[in-house]
């Protein structure tokens, strides 16, 4: 997780109807050794409008140790071109 101070929660800007049509645009904000960090957008398809933004962090781990592992490195170079 990076030092800046932001929510866990995603931050609603407006209402999204039910039949509304969205676009999710998702972003790979930062990638470290054993996380990387997504942030999304949700917008609404016909005008753009910023519904929803946030971040998730994902992070590699061996569920039986229960540790915290380096990303793989096929995983690493697939990431690298969409990273900022």
């Amino acid at each position: 997780m990076t030092s800046r101070s932001r929510s866990l929660l995603p931050v609603q800007k407006n209402q999204r109807k039910f039949d509304d049509k969205i676009e999710v645009k998702l972003t790979v904000e930062e990638s470290k050794e054993k996380s990387t960090e997504y942030g999304f957008r949700i917008l609404r398809e016909e005008s753009g409008e910023l519904l929803a933004k946030g971040y998730v962090v994902i992070v590699a781990a061996d569920r039986l140790a229960g540790k915290a592992v380096q990303i793989p490195k096929e995983i690493v170079e697939t990431l690298k071109p969409f990273c900022k």
